[in-house]
């Protein structure tokens, strides 16, 4: 499984592991200024609505998901692709971009994202 998801901070701390990329919904207001959304001060990690993948399922989630997702906005306001260990921002016109490219891909579990992307105002990729 690539994609974890937990219905509870409980269930999340008996997985016994925080090494964990988690993908999250921005919740930030669509006129936020972009340095305010991907402002580490912004974040609110851990979310039990969230997708993690796992350390262990880094190299499986990059070479299936890291064309797809393509450049993101670091904290920094560069951009580049997902950077593991930071934060990654991706618009809402971004997100329309990702999931044209994930319908058209065969790419692992393709249908979970899929289905957690279609509420998206825009999504963070935060790193370990």
């Amino acid at each position: 499984m690539l994609f974890h998801t937990y219905s509870s901070m409980q269930a999340h701390r008996r997985a016994h592991d925080s090494a964990f990329m988690e993908i999250q919904h921005c919740r930030m207001a669509a006129a936020a200024p972009l340095a305010e959304i991907v402002a580490t001060d912004s974040l609110r990690h851990w979310q039990e609505d969230s997708l993690y993948v796992h350390l262990d399922e880094l190299d499986a989630f990059f070479s299936a998901y890291g064309a797809i997702f393509g450049s993101g906005v670091y904290n920094n306001l560069q951009s580049g692709p997902i950077d593991p260990y930071g934060v990654n921002y991706f618009s809402p016109d971004q997100v329309r971009k990702i999931f044209t490219r994930l319908q058209a891909s065969n790419a692992l579990e393709r249908d979970v994202l899929a289905a957690w992307l279609q509420d998206a105002r825009g999504v963070y990729v935060l790193g370990i």
